[in-house]
């Protein structure tokens, strides 16, 4: 089942093919419902994408049978999911949204986060083709906060099947909130995007907590601990010589080091707890934004999806939302920017293009000292001083 999956990924359908037909005999000769209804469902999928839907739609129908047949709830919502996905497949939203609706109702019976965040990522794409942004929007957070939840502990940067179903919720949610002309969830998405991001450049857990506490936090826990093992050995030593004096001396030592441990301790968890904090990707809303900002300040936040580029002008008293040219056009761009020698003759005109494509669009008010950048993708390498020669510059 494993090689069919990793077959499928690399482009070899037919190879992937032979290994799930391979796996179901096994799982059949072994008399393994739970197995035969996740190896129907990788050959619905791969029927699907060689355009045999009708061929799809039966096996997983087959499959969802031997699911309930079991009472295995989350295979019973994975089937679902993968319906509502062959309905969007055929083009057909409304039915896929009664797909997913059911859906949900499994994963949210049994607690099963990463179902409920794939048929929302599968949802919010329903949402947004029947016209019902709000509740597409709705969906999109939703499963970007339980992915937050999800990945919360400091132990590791986001993992890979997260990761895609992150960008596809932050995608859709952007779209969304773009058509809706709602510029308060449209800010909310972005700086999800950016929290993002940043965990995502922090590394793993162990590399954000290095980064946290300080070296002298974690030489002094370490001396602490090694100091409190020392007295508990001489204690234990002790106690086996049975002198009265030596064993009140050892013990008050003891206590002590373990003391001094303890408030080593409480130090570490403290910084522990600001790397956990960062792990977790707050944002702050659009009110809360502004309420920073200077009265001579603007906030440029841009996004960009596929196919949609977009930014944020954010000042003291309000915001502007404002289309940009075709993301492909914008990478060009950078491209140009930051692959040529300052000192080219060249360099001027790429500069000037992309001032031309990212910052004229946004009619920044003279008025304007101050502004900060937070980027998205490709533009996080582009120098905006040069973009905003004559304004200070900071990016986020």
């Amino acid at each position: 089942f494993s090689l069919g999956g990793l077959m499928e990924k690399r482009g070899r359908p037919a190879d992937a093919r032979r290994a799930f037909e391979q796996a179901l005999a096994l799982h059949r000769r072994m008399k393994s419902p739970i197995g035969i209804a996740s190896i129907e469902r990788a050959l619905a999928m791969l029927d699907a994408k060689e355009g045999r839907t009708d061929d799809a739609r039966r096996v997983l129908l087959r499959a969802l049978e031997t699911a309930k047949q079991t009472g295995d709830r989350v295979a019973i919502g994975t089937t679902y999911t993968e319906l509502g996905r062959l309905a969007l497949a055929e083009g057909d939203p409304a039915q896929a949204l009664l797909e997913l609706d059911a859906a949900y109702r499994e994963a949210e019976a049994t607690g099963a986060r990463m179902l409920k965040i794939m048929t929302l990522a599968n949802r919010v794409t329903a949402r947004i083709r029947l016209g019902d942004l709000g509740p597409a929007m709705d969906d999109a957070a939703e499963g970007i906060r339980l992915g937050w939840r999800h990945t919360s502990q400091v132990e590791e940067s986001l993992s890979i099947g997260w990761r895609e179903r992150f960008v596809s919720l932050l995608a859709s949610g952007i779209e969304a909130a773009i058509a809706a002309e709602d510029e308060e969830r449209l800010v909310w998405f972005l700086e999800q995007g950016r929290a993002g991001l940043l965990r995502e450049a922090l590394g793993s857990g162990d590399a954000l907590e290095r980064a946290v506490i300080p070296t002298r936090e974690r030489e002094r826990l370490d001396a602490a601990r090694t100091a409190e093992t020392e007295a508990r050995d001489a204690y234990t030593a002790a106690l086996a010589t049975g002198q009265r004096r030596a064993i009140r001396a050892t013990k008050k030592t003891w206590t002590t080091a373990r003391d001094k441990t303890a408030k080593a301790m409480d130090r570490v968890r403290r910084a522990s707890r600001v790397a956990a904090a960062v792990a977790a990707a707050p944002v702050d809303d659009l009110r809360a934004i502004r309420k920073r900002l200077g009265t001579r300040d603007a906030l440029l936040l841009y996004g960009m999806t596929r196919d949609i580029a977009v930014a944020v002008v954010i000042r003291k008293k309000g915001a502007t939302v404002v289309p940009l040219p075709a993301p492909a056009e914008i990478d060009a761009a950078v491209d140009a920017v930051v692959t040529e020698d300052p000192k080219a003759s060249g360099a001027a005109d790429a500069v000037a293009r992309l001032r031309e494509l990212i910052v004229e669009p946004l009619a920044l008010d003279e008025k304007i000292e101050r502004v900060l950048i937070s980027p998205t993708g490709r533009l996080g390498y582009v120098p905006f001083s040069l973009l905003l020669p004559d304004r200070v510059v900071a990016s986020m």
